[in-house]
């Protein structure tokens, strides 16, 4: 049994290793620029206060899935979670995930998710106005996991669609990530390569750039402690280049430090808990110079009540603006007793 899981575990990343060889062009342009701006943000009041990057942190999240494909764990089976988030400048984004264990075609993730950019005025190349046009992101995603002894791992399979006015472009990608779960301590370790994949359309002749990352992160809870740490780091793929591109010292270790965000969960109850999230990039990207406030922080807090559990977030991504979310979670299955 142990030979065979093992053996699923080395297929698994051998076919990413062969799809991965063919990502270079993409990974070259992901690290000038990136469209489809939705597959940076986060899913949900949890994600959001946890500092948006959140590999390893999956307890009480049933729809973690669509960060880490390896967290539609079997414990998740006929949960779902409805997400949405008001945004600085009228901006809304939602999502739904929903987790399904069988014992013939194993675990499965289903997901979609859109960010609303509003309504924009348009205008001619002379500058006359022209009306208003709108403009969105959509993405629908399906989700295995499979469980390796202490390990799991996990594929994505999303397609994305970008709209501006009447111009489109879209993309199918993928995500691969794995899980170590400790069997006797509250110790998990991820790693996801995201957004990985082949466009289908471009908004003009221009090939539109794929935001690839590659996330790694941790997640503990002390014994006899109730906190729950997490520590993470993302854009991985992109530190060369800014770390060749710097000589002086202090600004090599303020660039390293910027990919990487931290998390707290505190376990006042089973049912109520605190959390609390920084991100050093949002603060180093979003912060004004002279009024930093509190850019990059995020406070949170979930709360169960009978059957359903419900997370606030409010994030701030500048001093004059910031976002709430809100998340709503439930087992169906308690709704047939």
């Amino acid at each position: 049994m142990h030979h065979l899981s093992f053996k699923l575990l080395r297929n698994f990343f051998g076919l990413l290793f062969i799809m991965l060889l063919f990502q270079q062009p993409l990974l070259a342009q992901s690290i000038k620029s990136s469209a489809f701006g939705l597959l940076n943000m986060p899913y949900s009041a949890h994600s959001a206060a946890m500092g948006v990057v959140m590999p390893a942190a999956y307890k009480q999240d049933p729809s973690a899935f669509l960060s880490n494909p390896a967290a539609a764990l079997p414990e998740f089976n006929n949960h779902l979670g409805l997400h949405y988030a008001g945004l600085y400048a009228g901006l809304n984004q939602g999502a739904v995930g929903y987790v399904l264990s069988s014992e013939k075609t194993g675990n499965w993730g289903f997901g979609a998710q859109y960010l609303n950019y509003g309504e924009m005025l348009g205008y001619d190349p002379s500058g006359n106005p022209e009306g208003t046009f709108t403009a969105a992101d959509y993405v629908v995603s399906v989700t295995k996991q499979h469980q390796v002894s202490h390990f799991s791992v996990g594929l994505t399979a999303k397609f994305i669609s970008s709209r501006i006015e009447s111009y489109g472009a879209s993309a199918m990608l993928f995500d691969a990530g794995i899980l170590f779960i400790h069997p006797k301590t509250d110790f998990t370790a991820g790693l996801v390569i995201k957004n990985f994949g082949f466009r289908t359309s471009n908004f003009d002749s221009e090939p539109v750039p794929i935001p690839f990352d590659v996330q790694m992160g941790v997640s503990f809870k002390p014994e006899h402690m109730p906190l729950r740490f997490s520590a993470s780091a993302s854009y991985l793929p992109h530190d060369a280049a800014y770390l060749e591109e710097e000589s002086d010292q202090n600004t090599t270790i303020r660039d390293v430090f910027r990919y990487f965000n931290f998390g707290a969960e505190l376990l006042f109850h089973k049912n109520v808990n605190l959390l609390v999230g920084y991100n050093q990039h949002i603060r180093a990207g979003l912060a004004m110079e002279d009024k930093k406030g509190l850019s990059g922080f995020a406070l949170g807090g979930r709360i169960l009540v009978k059957k359903l559990t419900m997370e606030y977030t409010y994030a701030a991504y500048h001093a004059a603006a910031g976002a709430h979310y809100v998340t709503l979670s439930t087992n169906l299955s308690n709704w047939k007793k």
